[in-house]
């Protein structure tokens, strides 16, 4: 089995009951060295991670170490409201526990495939359905007789609230026949370039916390685009790195952390590059991405992962 080579990244395993734990991949890892100092198997590793070549794992990947009957670590209960998905567990399993459904557990998770699920993530059991619009047409649009703003939007699929913004609309009850309204344009994919992710959302993560993005890995210095028309503003954290955080004219917020530098801040339009990626923050001396949150409004991060698959991949 080949080993990685690549930049060095401090592994470290994060032990829970029976064994089980967790390990972030440092250089001249291999899955058959995890298992023989786990003791477990290859297959039992890559089962449990999602792995379909046993010969790639990536330097600072978090891969789950199952314990000796084959369980994912006792991590976490999760906090209230949240499950922590076991080995062998079903979305449909965890839906009839939660007595709710398959499709609003999925709906709320961001979950494209209902089959596909990682030990140890964290599943929300309720939370917002709502997404943003990727296929929006754009262009204007002149208000007739009888319109109304949720009709038009329905049409263009977007937001009453992007097209009231988008149009300094402060009624939404009240639009005037005649009046040209412009509508918010298509969803850009967030990397301008060759990225690639997964759908890692609710990973775990140190300090017993779970990922709320999706990390979009991707050369240094990549392209940053505001998905949306909107409003940049910068940030800088011990955490994050630079970052940046555009409100969109959709009605979603959108963060971009971990930059190499900034690009334009300010009113910006759909596609304007806003920051470079790289791996400042706690990503430091891992592999550049761009960790991508959307969140409704200024509420709670919803999982990218849909959109920016029909985005960057449609």
């Amino acid at each position: 089995m080949r080993a990685l080579r690549t930049i060095s990244v401090a592994g470290a395993v994060l032990v829970g009951s029976g064994g089980a734990g967790y390990h972030v991949v440092h250089p001249g890892d291999s899955l058959s060295g995890l298992a023989a100092r786990n003791h477990t198997t290859v297959k039992a590793l890559a089962d449990a991670n999602g792995i379909r070549d046993p010969n790639m794992i990536r330097i600072g990947q978090r891969l789950v170490i199952p314990g000796p009957d084959g369980t994912a670590p006792a991590a976490a209960k999760g906090a209230p409201g949240t499950h922590i998905v076991q080995r062998g567990e079903t979305l449909a399993q965890i839906a009839a526990a939660a007595h709710t459904t398959v499709a609003y557990l999925a709906a709320v998770n961001g979950i494209v495939d209902i089959h596909k699920l990682y030990v140890g993530s964290q599943l929300r059991l309720s939370g917002s359905t709502a997404r943003p619009s990727v296929n929006g047409g754009g262009g204007v649009y002149v208000v007739a007789k009888g319109d109304t703003l949720a009709e038009i939007a329905s049409k263009f699929h977007t937001t009453v609230a992007g097209l009231a913004k988008a149009n300094g609309i402060k009624n939404p009850s009240l639009v005037r026949i005649g009046a040209r309204l412009n509508v918010p344009g298509s969803w850009r994919c967030p990397v301008a370039g060759p990225t690639k992710f997964i759908n890692d959302w609710g990973f775990p993560r140190s300090g017993g916390r779970y990922h709320q993005g999706n990390d979009m890995m991707a050369a240094t210095g990549t392209p940053v685009v505001a998905p949306v028309n909107g409003t940049v503003t910068r940030k800088q954290g011990k955490l994050a790195g630079n970052q940046v955080m555009l409100k969109g004219d959709d009605g979603f917020t959108y963060f971009g952390m971990h930059l190499s530098r900034y690009g334009a801040q300010g009113r910006v339009g759909a596609g304007t590059v806003i920051g470079y990626v790289g791996n400042t923050g706690d990503a430091d001396g891992g592999a550049p991405h761009l960790h991508f949150e959307i969140h409704p409004g200024n509420g709670d991060a919803i999982n990218p992962y849909p959109t920016i698959l029909a985005a960057c991949r449609g």
